[in-house]
C-alpha cells in the first residue's frame, strides 16, 4: 500500500474518532446537567446538617407502662457500649472497615462520584438502583438520619439525599470522627442468645468476648464482613457465609497494603470457630420482664409496618428493618401495661411457693427420641376488659431455665372451650337456657363406637345446663354441641379472636377443647372479656402509640370490636360462670371460698390425663387466664394449682385496680327468671313436684330440680310439661316392671308412682361401665303402657297342681311368643294378688312357700322389656294334709346378721343341721311385704340389687328333707326389725 493510501486511511479513523469523542463528551456533559439538575431539584428544600444525632447515642428506644411509668428499654439498644474515639478499637477493624466497604474513605469527600453515576444510570435504564456503592460517610448518614430503612426506595432520589448530606458531614467533622460514629451505629446482627447488637464495641464482646481493641486481623475482618448482609452473615448460625466473607475482606487488605501475605497467611489459617463465645456475655441484658420486652418489640415492629409505605416486593425484609430502626431511632413505644400489675404477676409466678414441690421429671422429646428435663411452667394473661389492653403478661416461671413465652404457645383449653363453643352460642341461638335440662346418659360419637365420660367416669341422668357447667361435666356439653353442631359453635369462637382453629376442630370433640393445636393464653383470656363486656369483643392489644424522637405519632392503636353475643346471652353466660366459681359443686370454688364477696365468674380447664389446666377468671373490670404444664405435655402432680396461682395474682392485683366495680351489671331487658322443672324446661306439674321429692331424697347435691332461673322474654315457658307421668308397676329382682294392664289394683305389689319419660339407660355394650345415674331406676319409656307389649299376648292354659308327698304346688301355663319371660302372682285367702317369683325363663314355677290345707289363686304375667302382661284368667291350687311346709319350728335359721358390703348388703346366718339349701326373702316396704330374691346352699348371701333402695329387711328360712322352715327373725342392716315376718 501506498503512503499517501496509509494517510488517506488514517486522516478517515481521526476524524471518526474525532466525532466519536465529542459525541460522547457531549453526552457525558448532558448526563452531568441532568444529574445536577436532579440534584438540585431536591436539595433546593434541604436545610443544612444538623450534627447532634450523630452523638445522639444516649437517644435510645424507651419503651412505657399506660401511666408512663418506664417500663424498660429495647434490648439491643441498650446493649449499645460507645466508644469514644479510635483509640479504642484495633487498627485491623478501620483496615478491615476500609477495605471491604469503602477504599477511598480518607480521601474521597463523602461519595464515590462513579457510584452516584452507576446509579443514575441504573434509574434511567431500569428505574431501580442495581448496583450500590455508599461509603462509610453515606452508610452512617442512613443510619442515624434515617433508621426508617423499610420506608426507604432505592431510588436516585434517596442516592443524592445521602450523598449531599455525606459531603457536608465531611465539610464538618474529621474522617476519624465519622468512622467513630460509624462504628458506634452500625448494625452486626444477633448475639448467640439473639441479642441485637449495635456497635463494634458490643459486637466484640458479645462475638469473641474481648474489647475491640484485642481483637486481631482475623477477627476484625469478620467483624467488618457482619453488615453487609447481618442477617445471613450471623456466626453463630451460618459461620461459613461469615467466613466467605471474611476471606474477601482479608484479600482486600493484603491487596491494599493493610498486611502481609505472612499476616494474610496466619489470619486465613486462625480458628475462627473456637475464638467465638461459648456462653452469651450480654445474655442477662434483657434485665427485667425478659418474657415482656422482646414480645413489645416485635408488635410494635409490626404495627409500624401496618402503617408504612414501602416497596410490595421488599415486604418479607420490612419487619426485620422497622425493628431494626426500633432498637436504634430513638423511639418512644407506649404499651397497655401496668407496670405494678406486672411486677406483681412477675413476683408470684417467680415464687417456687406458688407451685407444687418436685415438679421436674424427665420424659422422652417426641422430636428427637431423647430424654430431656422439664420443669413444670406457667402461662398467664391480665387483660382490661373496657379497653382490651393487656395489663400484664406472664410468659414463664424463670426466663434463665426457659425462654419460651407460654402466653404465646397454643394449647389444649379442655373445658375452657365449653363457654366459648357451646353453652354461649347455644344461649344466643336459643337452643338452651340455664333453667333447662340435658339428660347425662351414655351416647357414642357419631358413626364410632368411642363413648365420651365425665371427668369422675359417672353418669347423672337429667342435670340442669346450669350445673353441667358449673360441675364441668363433658357428656352433656358434646349432646348440646352436637345438635347446635361444631360449624356453628367455631363461628363464634372466631369472632372473639381466636386464630388458631384449623380444617381439623370441626368435629365434636373441640366442644370440649379437643383441638388440633390449641389456643393460646392470650386468646383464650382475650375470648373470655367478651362476656363481661355484654357480648361485645375488643381486640387484645399490647402497643397504645409510638412517637418518634421528634415527636411524631407513626402509630396510634385503632380499636377494633366485634359484637358476638347480646347482651342477654352475655348476661346469662355470666351468671352461669359465677356458679362455677361461687357453688360449692363449682369446679373452682376455690377461688369463690377465698373471695366470696367479689364479683367473679370463669371456667376451668383440664385436659385427658391432666396435662394442660386452666382457670379463665373474670370480674367487671379484668380477666385473667392461666395455664400450667410441662413444654411437652406430661401429666401434672397437682390438677388444680392453676386455682392457686389465679388466687395468688388477684390478691396482689385487686389493690392495684383503681375504682373497682363491685359488681357484675344487672340483667339486661329482654331476660326473666321463670319456675320450672328443668327436665322439661317447663312449669312444673304436681307430678314434677312429686318427681322432685325422689330427686332430693336421692341427689341433694345437686339441689332441687324445679328451678327459678333465666329465660330471654320471648321463650318464657307457658305451658306445663308432661314428661313425668303416674304408673303403675312392680319391684322385682330390684328393678321396676310396668303394669301395663291399667285395671291392676294397687297392692302389696302392684305399687303406683311417678316416672320420668326419656331413653331410658344402657349400659356401654363395649367399653367401662360404670354406675349408672340415680334416675335410671325411674325412667320409664316413652309410651308405657299397652303399646309397649302390644305383640306380647298374657300366658294362658295356667294349671296348678298340689304335690303328693309335700305341701307345694306346681304351675304350668302355655309358652308365649316373644315374651322376655314370666312373673307369677298369688293369692291366698284375703284375694290380693303378690308377687312370688323372680322373673322366670321357662313356663312353669314350683310354689313352695305354702302352708298345709290351704287354698290359693296364682296369675302370670309374661314380661317385655320393663314391663308385664297380667293373664286374665286365674288357677286355684290346694294343698293336703296339716303338716305345712312352714310347720318345721325346730328347722328355723337363726343369728340372721346383715351389714353393708362393697357391692351390696352382706347375710349370714347359723347353719341349721340338715338343711339343703336356704331361701331368702327381701321387704322393701318396712316388712309388710316380703319377696323370695334368692337361694343360697350355704349360710351366706350377697344381695346386690337393694343398694340405692329404701332400707331393706330381710328373713331366711331352711330347705330340709321335711319341707321349708318357718321364717327366722327379720333383721335390716341397722338391727332386728319389730316388723312380722311374711304376710
Amino acid at each position: 500500500m501506498s503512503i499517501s493510501s496509509k494517510s488517506k486511511i488514517w486522516r478517515m479513523l481521526w476524524r471518526v474518532t474525532k466525532f466519536t469523542l465529542l459525541g460522547l463528551f457531549l453526552v457525558l456533559l448532558t448526563g452531568i446537567g441532568a444529574v445536577f439538575g436532579y440534584a438540585m431539584s431536591i436539595t433546593k428544600d434541604l436545610k443544612p446538617i444538623d450534627l447532634k444525632p450523630l452523638s445522639a447515642l444516649s437517644a435510645t428506644t424507651f419503651i412505657y407502662d399506660r401511666n408512663q411509668q418506664l417500663l424498660g428499654q429495647s434490648v439491643s439498644d441498650g446493649n449499645r457500649i460507645p466508644i469514644k474515639n479510635l483509640s479504642d478499637v484495633s487498627h485491623w477493624i478501620v483496615d478491615a472497615f476500609i477495605s471491604g466497604e469503602d477504599k477511598t474513605f480518607y480521601s474521597n469527600i463523602g461519595i464515590d462520584p462513579m457510584a452516584i453515576l452507576r446509579s443514575a444510570y441504573d434509574d434511567f435504564i431500569s428505574h431501580q438502583v442495581v448496583t450500590g456503592a455508599s461509603t462509610i460517610s453515606q452508610q452512617t448518614i442512613k443510619t442515624v438520619y434515617f433508621p426508617d430503612f423499610y420506608k426507604q426506595t432505592r431510588d436516585l432520589h434517596t442516592k443524592i439525599q445521602e450523598a449531599i448530606m455525606a459531603i457536608e458531614m465531611n465539610r464538618s467533622l474529621s474522617k476519624d470522627q465519622i468512622m467513630t460514629d460509624y462504628l458506634n451505629w452500625v448494625y452486626f446482627g444477633k448475639s448467640k442468645s439473639g441479642i441485637n447488637l449495635y456497635g463494634i464495641q458490643s459486637a466484640s464482646k458479645a462475638i469473641f468476648g474481648i474489647p475491640a481493641d484485642q481483637v486481631n486481623v482475623a477477627q476484625a475482618a469478620l467483624l467488618a464482613s457482619l453488615p453487609n448482609n447481618p442477617a445471613n452473615l450471623n456466626p453463630f448460625r451460618n459461620l461459613k457465609g461469615a467466613l466467605d466473607r471474611q476471606h474477601y475482606i482479608l484479600t482486600q487488605m493484603k491487596e491494599d497494603g493493610y498486611i502481609s501475605k505472612q499476616q494474610f497467611a496466619d489470619a486465613m489459617n486462625f480458628d475462627i470457630k473456637k475464638s467465638l463465645v461459648k456462653e452469651d456475655p450480654i445474655k442477662t441484658v434483657t434485665g427485667v420482664h425478659p418474657y415482656l420486652i422482646p414480645e413489645i418489640e416485635q408488635r410494635a415492629a409490626e404495627d409500624i409496618v401496618s402503617t408504612a409505605q414501602y416497596d410490595p416486593s421488599k415486604k418479607a425484609g420490612a419487619l426485620a428493618e422497622a425493628k431494626q430502626a426500633l432498637d436504634s431511632g430513638g423511639y418512644k413505644v407506649y404499651t397497655t401495661i401496668d407496670l405494678n400489675e406486672q411486677n406483681a404477676m412477675e413476683d408470684v409466678l417467680s415464687d417456687n411457693k406458688n407451685f407444687p414441690s418436685k415438679t421436674k421429671i424427665t420424659v422422652k422429646d417426641p422430636s428427637t427420641g431423647k430424654d430431656v428435663k422439664e420443669s413444670l411452667e406457667v402461662g398467664t394473661t391480665l387483660i382490661d376488659n373496657k379497653t382490651g389492653g393487656i395489663l400484664a403478661v406472664g410468659g414463664g416461671r424463670s426466663w434463665k431455665e426457659d425462654q419460651n413465652n407460654h402466653t404465646l404457645l397454643p394449647r389444649q383449653p379442655g373445658s375452657s372451650m365449653k363457654p366459648l363453643a357451646v353453652y354461649g352460642p347455644a344461649v344466643e341461638q336459643k337452643i338452651i337456657f340455664p333453667g333447662e335440662g340435658i339428660d347425662d346418659v351414655p351416647f357414642s360419637y357419631p358413626g364410632t363406637d368411642q363413648y365420651p365420660q365425665n371427668w369422675d367416669h359417672q353418669y347423672r341422668g337429667w342435670v340442669s345446663a346450669r350445673v353441667a357447667l358449673a360441675e364441668s361435666y363433658d357428656v352433656p356439653a358434646l349432646k348440646l354441641f352436637q345438635q347446635l353442631t361444631p360449624k356453628v359453635g367455631l363461628s363464634y369462637v372466631k369472632q372473639m379472636g381466636i386464630t388458631t382453629l384449623t380444617p381439623n376442630d370441626y368435629n365434636l370433640p373441640a366442644g370440649i377443647g379437643g383441638l388440633y393445636r390449641g389456643l393460646t393464653v392470650e386468646e383464650n383470656t382475650s375470648a373470655y372479656t367478651t362476656f363481661a363486656n355484654q357480648g361485645i369483643h375488643k381486640d387484645s392489644y399490647l402497643i397504645d402509640h409510638i412517637v418518634d424522637r421528634e415527636g411524631n405519632v407513626v402509630y396510634s392503636h385503632q380499636p377494633e370490636q366485634t359484637r358476638v353475643f347480646s347482651p342477654q346471652t352475655a348476661f346469662i353466660l355470666t351468671d352461669m360462670m359465677k356458679d362455677v366459681v361461687h357453688s360449692r359443686i363449682g369446679t373452682a370454688y376455690r377461688i369463690g371460698s377465698y373471695f366470696p364477696k367479689k364479683p367473679i365468674a370463669g371456667k376451668t380447664g383440664t385436659t385427658n390425663s391432666e396435662k394442660d389446666i386452666w382457670f379463665i377468671g373474670y370480674t367487671p373490670d379484668v380477666t385473667l387466664g392461666v395455664w400450667e404444664g410441662y413444654d411437652i405435655p406430661y401429666p401434672l402432680k397437682d390438677a388444680h394449682n392453676q386455682l392457686s396461682v389465679w388466687k395468688a395474682i388477684m390478691d396482689k392485683i385487686y389493690p392495684l385496680i383503681p375504682n373497682q366495680t363491685n359488681q357484675f351489671p344487672p340483667a339486661p331487658a329482654g331476660v326473666q327468671k321463670a319456675e320450672v322443672f328443668f327436665p322439661s324446661g317447663k312449669l312444673p306439674t304436681e307430678l314434677d313436684q312429686q318427681y322432685n321429692q325422689l330427686n332430693k331424697q336421692y341427689t341433694s347435691r345437686f339441689g332441687s330440680m324445679i328451678v327459678n332461673d333465666w329465660f330471654t322474654t320471648d321463650k318464657l315457658p307457658t305451658e306445663q310439661g308432661d314428661m313425668v307421668v303416674n304408673v303403675k308397676y312392680s319391684e322385682i329382682g330390684g328393678k321396676n316392671y310396668f303394669i301395663a294392664d291399667p285395671n291392676v289394683p294397687v297392692g302389696d305389689s302392684v305399687k303406683e308412682g311417678v316416672f320420668i319419660k326419656t331413653e331410658p339407660y344402657k349400659p356401654l355394650k363395649d367399653g367401662p361401665n360404670y354406675s349408672p345415674p340415680w334416675d335410671y331406676q325411674w325412667e320409664t319409656p316413652e309410651t308405657t303402657g299397652a303399646d309397649e307389649n302390644s305383640a306380647v299376648s298374657s300366658p294362658e292354659d295356667l294349671k296348678a297342681a298340689a304335690s303328693a308327698n309335700n305341701n307345694q304346688i306346681n304351675l304350668t301355663w302355655s309358652n308365649v311368643q316373644g315374651a322376655d319371660g314370666y312373673v307369677v302372682w298369688r293369692a291366698d285367702g284375703s284375694g290380693q294378688y303378690q308377687i312370688i317369683s323372680n322373673v322366670l325363663s321357662q313356663p312353669d314355677y314350683v310354689d313352695k312357700n305354702t302352708a298345709g290345707g290351704s287354698s290359693y289363686s296364682y296369675k302370670v304375667s309374661s314380661v317385655k322389656g320393663d314391663s308385664l302382661q297380667l293373664s286374665g284368667n286365674a288357677a286355684t291350687g290346694a294343698t293336703g294334709g296339716v303338716s305345712g311346709n312352714n310347720t318345721n319350728t325346730g328347722n328355723i335359721p337363726t343369728g340372721l346378721a346383715v351389714s353393708t358390703g362393697p357391692a351390696g348388703y352382706q347375710l349370714a346366718w347359723n347353719p341349721v343341721q340338715g338343711a339343703q339349701s336356704y331361701n331368702i326373702y327381701r321387704s322393701l316396704d318396712g316388712g309388710i311385704t316380703y319377696l323370695l330374691i334368692g337361694s343360697s346352699n350355704i349360710n351366706t348371701y350377697d344381695d346386690t340389687q337393694a343398694l340405692g333402695n329404701a332400707q331393706p329387711i330381710y328373713y331366711v328360712t331352711a330347705e330340709t328333707a321335711t319341707g321349708e322352715s318357718a321364717p327366722s327373725l327379720p333383721e335390716s342392716v341397722a338391727g332386728s326389725s319389730d316388723m312380722p315376718a311374711g304376710k
